[in-house]
């Protein structure tokens, strides 16, 4: 139904309540986040067809139950980037909807990407550039471990100006594409406020976002089926707090019909489910994000896999999958487009992901996941890794969530614990306990590439009794001098 047709009026706010949480309560066993849209490399999509060939039709017949199409206002595009689709938003939603997905509109609210050009693309900035962050930034102006490096052509939402400029674009959208769920994605970027003014401007922020709620259900009226309002948090709530998103006071005054969390760049060290009990009791969904770096992190399928049956057997209502486009969009893709998008048809459920090979991980910071970007700090959980190694035992949890007693097709499961180090040297000198079970001596291996974060691999056989499902604890010790673990890998391959 289009906004504006004859469509019926909702009887009264209590029967739009009741239709919004039963629209809310729907299965999403997995949401794709096509951060990309609107955008191919190396080459654009001539026209629609190619260009729905590329990212969406392979979603099509998966376990993929909501699609997010990026709407990117505000966001610059420099020459050759854009696909030749007149309304690449208006094609995606339809396709959704026609295959029987739930089409949400998703939005970076206040993106940074401008922040490494030459120059200000976006009008309201021009306009306006005493609202951003820092009025007087420019592109180099700053070193990238200052903060002001990354948000400086932001707009600071304590200026009412940008709050209803913002609001202007939200209702323009909504009203245009009419979507199922209207998507804040708070963590594009996650600076909304000068640095110390963010607990003043709590309540400036709920209360443009109770705005935003009364924008989405009035469009919602007016089609005669509510619209759903979902937003993209944090980590934790604290994190979410701090950057002066009360997202508590959100979902107790039931502002949110859905909730994301994280950036998804940690799924295994389990920090999401704080912001998930607290949605939980307040009758509102919520889904942990795994992002494509995962992918790019690993160059196999086998982690995402793992992350996905860490979340489902941590009791996540779904996933959700953020940026996976590495395979369309790269000259030299780290995965095929064929192998990275199998697994719409595996991740959406454990039952689909038993007797598939996984490697389960504890979270590190590895350079391509945004460790050296001073802004991710803010917004996602600690990670555990890299460690300090010496004497005592370190303790490590690593999650491990395959049912060995159910594996289909009398399959076996061949387990291996890879741990690496700074040195190999260590490894003479290098104790390893599992469950409290002495592993046997270690193995130097190693991953193809060549890269410096993928050597000094040392490998133990692991027996299959001696893992358990759910956390597993690693104890790791030096017996002379020190070294650094920078990575913990549980491998699962079935035979």
């Amino acid at each position: 139904m289009v906004l504006g047709s004859a469509a019926p009026a909702v009887a009264s706010d209590m029967e739009y309540r009741r239709q919004r949480r039963k629209l809310a309560q729907r299965r999403r066993r997995i949401t794709y986040n096509d951060d990309g849209g609107g955008m191919s490399r190396p080459t654009p999509a001539a026209d629609a067809k190619e260009f729905l060939s590329r990212r969406f039709d392979w979603t099509k017949n998966t376990q993929v139950d909501a699609y997010c199409w990026n709407t990117k206002p505000g966001w610059f595009y420099p020459p050759g980037y854009l696909d030749r689709v007149s309304d690449p938003a208006r094609v995606t939603i339809d396709a959704a909807r026609e295959a029987g997905m739930e089409a949400v509109a998703t939005m970076r609210m206040n993106d940074i990407h401008e922040a490494f050009a030459k120059e200000l693309f976006y009008p309201f900035k021009i306009q306006h550039r005493d609202m951003l962050m820092e009025p007087d930034g420019a592109y180099g102006k700053y070193p990238s471990s200052d903060l002001r490096y990354w948000f400086w052509a932001s707009m600071n939402f304590a200026r009412p100006e940008v709050r209803q400029h913002k609001l202007g674009i939200i209702s323009d959208l909504c009203e245009k594409y009419s979507p199922d769920v209207f998507e804040m994605d708070f963590l594009r970027g996650p600076k909304y406020f000068k640095s110390g003014e963010e607990a003043a401007n709590r309540p400036v922020m709920t209360e443009f976002v109770r705005s935003i709620r009364r924008t989405v259900d009035e469009l919602g009226r007016r089609r005669g089926r509510p619209m759903l309002l979902s937003a993209r948090f944090p980590d934790t709530i604290d994190q979410s707090v701090r950057l002066g998103l009360d997202a508590p006071a959100w979902l107790k005054d039931g502002l949110l019909d859905l909730l994301i969390i994280g950036l998804g760049y940690a799924p295994f060290c389990g920090a999401w489910k704080e912001f998930a009990a607290l949605a939980r009791k307040h009758e509102v969904p919520s889904y942990p994000v795994i992002d494509s770096n995962l992918e790019e992190q690993y160059r196999r399928v086998e982690p995402v896999r793992a992350a996905a049956m860490t979340y489902w057997g941590e009791g996540a209502e779904g996933i959700y999958l953020f940026n996976p486009f590495v395979p369309v969009d790269s000259a030299k893709p780290v995965l095929t487009a064929e192998i990275a998008y199998a697994e719409f048809k595996h991740l959406g459920s454990p039952g689909t992901l038993a007797g598939l090979d996984k490697v389960y991980c504890q979270d590190d910071a590895a350079p391509n996941m945004g460790g050296k970007a001073v802004w991710v700090v803010d917004v996602e959980a600690e990670m555990p890794l890299p460690t300090v190694v010496s004497v005592p035992f370190r303790i490590i949890p690593i999650p491990m969530w395959d049912d060995f007693g159910t594996i289909p097709g009398g399959k076996r499961p061949l387990l291996v614990l890879r741990l690496r180090t700074d040195s190999t040297d260590a490894i003479a000198n290098l104790q390893v306990r599992l469950n409290g079970r002495t592993l046997g001596s270690g193995r130097l291996s190693g991953l193809p590439e060549g890269k410096s974060y993928e050597q000094n691999w040392i490998d133990y056989d692991v027996e299959a009794p001696v893992v358990r499902r759910g956390v597993n604890h690693l104890a790791v010790a030096l017996t002379k001098g020190e070294t650094i673990l920078r990575a913990a890998q549980l491998c699962v391959r079935y035979v």
